[in-house]
C-alpha cells in the first residue's frame, strides 16, 4: 500500500502543471487605421458598360471607385423572386491579375411591388495594391444566387 502511494504521489508530481512561463509579446503590434494617405487620392472611374443583362437579372454599376487601396463598385440587380439573392462569386481583372478575393456590403434592399421585380444594392470592395495599373480594369460578376 504504501508502495501504491507513494507511486501515485510521484506520478502525480510528474504530471502536475510546471511553473507558468513567461510570454513574450511583440513590442508592436500592427493595426489598421482608418487614415488614408494623401498618396491614396479617391478617384472616380467612368464606367464603360453600366447595363447588363443576363439570365432575366438586369445588372446595373451605379458608380466605380479607388478609395485608398480599395476599388469599389455599387452594382445594384433585379431579384428574381423573393429569396435572400446575393453576388456570390465575381471578380476584378487589371494588367493580367485576376483578383477574385472582395467583400460586399448591402446598400439598399426593396421588395417586389405593383407588378416591379425587388432591386438589391451591393458594394463591392477589392483590395488592390498602390501600384496596380486600373486603367483597363473590369469587374466581372460571375454569379448571382440565393441559398
Amino acid at each position: 500500500m504504501k508502495k501504491f502511494i507513494v507511486l501515485l504521489l510521484v506520478f502525480l508530481t510528474a504530471c502536475a502543471p510546471s511553473a507558468p512561463e513567461a510570454v513574450v509579446l511583440p513590442a508592436f503590434l500592427p493595426t489598421a487605421t482608418a487614415f488614408i494617405a494623401e498618396s491614396y487620392p479617391t478617384t472616380e472611374a467612368a464606367i464603360a458598360a453600366a447595363d447588363q443583362t443576363a439570365s432575366g437579372v438586369d445588372v446595373r454599376v451605379e458608380r466605380a471607385w479607388m478609395e485608398g487601396k480599395n476599388v469599389n463598385a455599387d452594382v445594384c440587380f433585379t431579384l428574381p423572386d423573393a429569396s435572400d439573392w446575393s453576388i456570390w462569386s465575381a471578380s476584378l481583372t487589371y494588367a493580367g491579375t485576376i483578383l477574385q478575393e472582395y467583400g460586399t456590403t448591402l446598400v439598399s434592399l426593396q421588395d417586389a411591388a405593383d407588378g416591379q421585380p425587388g432591386l438589391r444594392c451591393d458594394t463591392l470592395t477589392f483590395v488592390v495594391p498602390p501600384d496596380a495599373d486600373l486603367t483597363n480594369a473590369v469587374i466581372e460578376i460571375g454569379a448571382i444566387a440565393a441559398p
